[in-house]
């Protein structure tokens, strides 16, 4: 199966994006094997070394692990992360729109709950002490419902390659709208793959 002569992007990013959206879609799930450098560069009619970085890629970003001597393999945690978007933001500059909305919807809840709580302190109600503060726990439920989708949003465009926080531009690379993202932990030790698990900075050897 080739790719679309049309289509700019890079070999190794069509590659990339064609198992990524695999997995996305539940074809490939946790910890299944995933196609060799040969196999890929037979598949989609590429050059092994095009196959070759695609594989890196994908590692660096913590989609698949290595494991020498048989191959990489769906990161449990990929899955999850790669399911269709919850939040519909495509640009830095909404995210941080979103994210300023959040935070400013924070800030006031605690000024408000500051003023209210203070004066019905000071005026001894308790009974309105206590109504200030379950409005104030409701409003902080709701809040923190919207940080979690963003947090988990965030976490989904970075194992995608697409930076949309400001604090990791330092992190971007020669393209200008990659970075490399690893997953927090590799497979534990109810993985029914054997170990050992390769380090970060390491890379799997393809199963030629």
């Amino acid at each position: 199966m080739a790719f679309d002569p049309l289509d700019k992007r890079p070999l190794y990013q069509k590659v990339v994006d064609e198992i990524t959206g695999q997995i996305g879609s539940g074809r490939l799930k946790a910890r299944d094997r995933v196609p060799s450098a040969n196999e890929i560069a037979e598949r989609y009619e590429v050059a092994a070394v095009t196959a070759q970085r695609a594989l890196r890629e994908l590692q660096q970003r913590g989609v698949v692990y290595g494991v020498a001597g048989k191959g990489n393999f769906v990161h449990p945690d990929a899955p999850v992360l790669l399911r269709p978007l919850e939040l519909d933001i495509h640009t830095p500059e909404q995210y941080r729109e979103l994210r300023d909305r959040i935070v400013g919807a924070m800030r006031s809840s605690g000024d408000r709950f500051d003023v209210e709580f203070s004066a019905a302190e000071a005026a001894g109600d308790l009974d309105r002490m206590i109504a200030v503060k379950d409005a104030h726990e409701a409003e902080m439920r709701g809040v923190f419902q919207q940080i979690g989708a963003l947090t988990s949003y965030v976490h989904q465009m970075r194992i995608r390659g697409v930076v949309l926080e400001p604090e990791a531009e330092k992190d971007l690379v020669k393209d200008g709208n990659r970075t490399r993202v690893t997953l927090p932990a590799p497979p534990g030790p109810d993985s029914n793959i054997d170990g050992p698990w390769p380090s970060r900075d390491e890379h799997p050897e393809d199963d030629i």
